[in-house]
């Protein structure tokens, strides 16, 4: 298991991403449409690697995208490891699947969250948003 990063730093755009989904097919799709942001995508593919990701003390991430469902750590268990990092990152998060209590408390938290099978336009749209661009 592990994370992916991306050097490309086009237009000087420092907007980094970190995504999170044990799905290969999807995250290596999703990682493109981010990358066509010009936005520095890292992925990875279980949530032990997304803390991985990012340490304690190393660079901050401005969104984080976590599938709910992944190997080892869900979405939530990520959330509650990496929401205590400095700066705080902007949340999302994305399932197929919400039936299950981790989830209810993500929902009443009213981050924004995305149901699979969505669009790639939605979550640039999202993200966007997020970033009040």
């Amino acid at each position: 298991m592990g994370y992916r990063g991306t050097q490309d730093r086009r237009q000087g755009n420092s907007i980094r991403i970190l995504l999170a989904d044990d799905e290969t097919s999807l995250r290596l799709m999703l990682t493109r449409v981010l990358e066509r942001q010009g936005w520095l995508v890292t992925a990875a593919d279980d949530g032990q690697s997304a803390i991985d990701a990012w340490p304690e003390g190393g660079e901050s991430y401005d969104v984080v995208i976590l599938d709910m469902q992944m190997p080892d750590f869900n979405g939530a268990e990520v959330y509650d490891v990496l929401s205590q990092r400095q700066p705080p990152a902007r949340f999302m998060f994305i399932t197929g699947y919400m039936g299950w209590q981790p989830w209810e408390r993500i929902v009443a938290s009213n981050m924004p969250i995305l149901l699979k099978p969505f669009k790639p336009t939605e979550l640039v749209a999202k993200i966007k948003q997020m970033l009040g661009a």
